[in-house]
């Protein structure tokens, strides 16, 4: 054997590779191999399509149901927009123009002046004849001041009872009162402005419009308490 022979066998053990060494690739190589499948074997939502939904939708994310989305990707359905019709505002009931405590001192002089009147139209025009005497300029422009005032209504008085029935006429006649000041025409009314005073025997009140006259109010009005 000459010297080039083994200087070729020399050069040939060189090129050979450890055989550890290649199990280390190997082992490495696997393992890397594994991650690779076990990232792409993850659940469907840890990859997801981001998408910007368009104006006036709202994007919901729904499954893949046709079966060939291969990465797991999450497609976005866009749904119309819900359109909420506005509701209208509840409308308050209109406060009445009178208060509760006029509506109150006329229901407890109506009680002491006209509760045994059996007429309701004879009923309400003491009741005018109170708001006749407030649009008169010789007596107070408050119904309360012309009611209380002295001398005057002797049936008034603060510890009169409040019957129902009298306070739904004095608020029926006070609404066709207002409603004359707005510039109705008819309103109901069953004694005439001039007519400030009145005298009752117990049964009936007579109507007049000047002191201790003879010439009382004949009910000419058409009564809307009468059939």
């Amino acid at each position: 054997m000459n010297s080039t022979t083994v200087r070729h066998r020399k050069r040939r053990r060189r090129r050979r590779l450890n055989p550890r060494f290649v199990v280390l690739v190997s082992v490495i190589l696997l393992v890397m191999t594994a991650l690779i499948v076990k990232s792409f074997g993850q659940d469907d939502d840890s990859i997801i399509l981001i998408a910007e939904p368009p104006v006036g939708t709202v994007a919901q994310r729904e499954g893949d149901q046709t079966g060939d989305n291969e990465l797991g990707l999450v497609p976005l359905v866009y749904v119309e927009e819900q359109i909420i019709e506005p509701q209208p505002e509840e409308t308050k009931p209109e406060e009445p123009p009178y208060t509760e405590v006029e509506v109150t001192v006329l229901a407890k002089m109506l009680w002491g002046e006209a509760r045994g009147v059996q007429s309701k139209t004879e009923q309400a025009a003491v009741i005018w004849c109170v708001l006749n005497r407030v649009d008169h300029p010789s007596y107070p422009d408050t119904i309360v001041g012309v009611v209380t005032q002295k001398s005057q209504f002797h049936g008034y008085d603060p510890s009169h009872p409040v019957d129902e029935e009298l306070v739904m006429l004095v608020k029926d006649v006070l609404n066709r009162w207002y409603a004359e000041k707005d510039g109705v025409a008819v309103t109901g009314r069953v004694l005439p402005e001039e007519y400030i005073y009145f005298y009752g025997d117990g049964a009936r009140n007579h109507f007049t419009s000047e002191w201790l006259s003879d010439d009382t109010w004949n009910w000419g009005y058409v009564s809307p308490y009468e059939s």
